[in-house]
């Protein structure tokens, strides 16, 4: 099947075509022999940029070399430039990302050695581990030293005081990671570690006492609410539903319609009231240890709501719900937690808030280029669509 195009992004189809990216790669590491070529994630907004990562093979190289190739508005500076007849491409190689300076800081040892000597919290030599990477946006590396386990958020330079303010204002009232300090010239922040599994983790290894019940999701946000936080704004999935709506609508033509109609549905939503809320809550930023839970990642807390929340949680856990062997007991726990959220949510609102976060978790096969990303990503807009369906059942009800 032929990639996705966008007329805006000409070079868009190349990108997503290993033949044809190749000669654009073989171009920027020349004279290097390139040998196998894999498409590792892809980041797309219509008509506006598509970012994506291969891991390439190159004669000579011991391990695979990653590099990330962008096209169209809001590209870094930095990184090489290469041009042609359809539009122009920055290109970088892993990890030396033009928008995030610290991250060849973090994985080099002696500049590592140097950055946690400043913080006061060198014990040693130290080994370092990737755990997450959005180009241009954010990293996320493990450090383990003699003595201690961290983890390093890399972001763009001018958003790390308002995740170290984040971290040192909540530390004192929730059960968060504290802050050892930070690099404000390179955007790092660095982080102690947290005991503990996942709350995704264990309900995909069929682990129920690493679950969190929905009282205790509740008495978490209930704590984050009493915080005051002076943040970014975030538009709410109800709000981005269009945007959405038209990226699946490029990826899938086939399902345009169906994504439209739940875009335009959402948009029905209830009001809900303001408060301090985590705008992106979901299991794998959850971790429980000994009946302990622990929230992990809080760069996005700010002004929200809590349907929106408890939504977005509903919503990833009908993702993780693939076939599978554990699949009735993720459902099992959705239905569990739908059922506790509405006493406290109005149903209507939660179902629409919830159908309008699938959509966003929708792209997810898209970006990490999944095999089946195509039937998974069909799977997950009939969950919307069932979401909208019975939260028009209530009003009937």
């Amino acid at each position: 099947m032929s990639p996705p195009q966008d007329p805006r992004l000409p070079l868009m189809s190349d990108l997503l075509d290993l033949h044809r990216a190749r000669p654009l790669l073989a171009t920027a590491l020349a004279p290097s022999d390139i040998g196998n070529l894999r498409l590792i994630g892809v980041t797309y907004r219509p008509e506006k940029l598509i970012t994506a990562r291969y891991a390439v093979a190159i004669a000579g190289e011991p391990e695979e070399v990653l590099l990330t190739v962008m096209h169209g508005d809001d590209v870094p500076d930095g990184g090489l430039r290469l041009a042609s007849d359809a539009g122009e491409v920055a290109l970088w190689r892993f990890p030396d990302d033009p928008a995030l300076p610290g991250l060849p800081v973090v994985l080099e040892t002696g500049s590592l050695e140097t950055l946690l000597r400043e913080l006061g919290i060198y014990d040693g030599p130290s080994t370092v581990q990737l755990r997450a990477y959005q180009p241009g946006r954010r990293a996320v590396v493990e450090i383990r030293t003699r003595a201690q386990r961290l983890f390093a958020k890399i972001v763009r330079p001018k958003r790390v005081e308002e995740l170290q303010t984040l971290h040192r204002a909540l530390a004192p009232k929730l059960p968060i990671p504290r802050s050892h300090g930070w690099d404000r010239r390179l955007g790092i922040v660095v982080l102690e570690a947290v005991p503990g599994s996942s709350v995704a983790a264990s309900l995909l290894r069929g682990r129920p006492t690493g679950v969190a019940g929905p009282d205790d999701l509740i008495r978490l946000l209930d704590l984050l609410a009493g915080c005051a936080v002076d943040t970014r704004p975030r538009l709410p999935p109800v709000v981005r539903a269009p945007d959405h709506a038209a990226t699946l609508s490029r990826l899938l033509p086939e399902a345009a319609k169906k994504v439209t109609a739940v875009a335009a549905a959402v948009m029905r939503a209830p009001d809900e009231p303001s408060m301090t809320a985590h705008r992106d809550f979901h299991t794998s930023q959850l971790l429980v240890d000994e009946g302990v839970l622990r929230l992990v990642d809080i760069d996005t807390v700010g002004t929200g709501t809590r349907a929106d929340d408890l939504a977005m949680l509903l919503a990833q856990v009908s993702c993780l719900a693939t076939p599978g062997s554990h699949r009735t007991a993720v459902l099992a726990y959705r239905e569990v937690s739908a059922r506790r959220f509405e006493e406290i949510v109005q149903p209507k609102s939660l179902r629409l808030r919830t159908a309008a976060a699938i959509l966003g978790f929708a792209m997810g096969p898209f970006r990490i280029q999944a095999p089946e990303w195509r039937t998974e990503t069909l799977r997950r807009i009939g969950e919307a669509e069932r979401y909208v369906e019975s939260a028009f059942k209530t009003d009937v009800g």
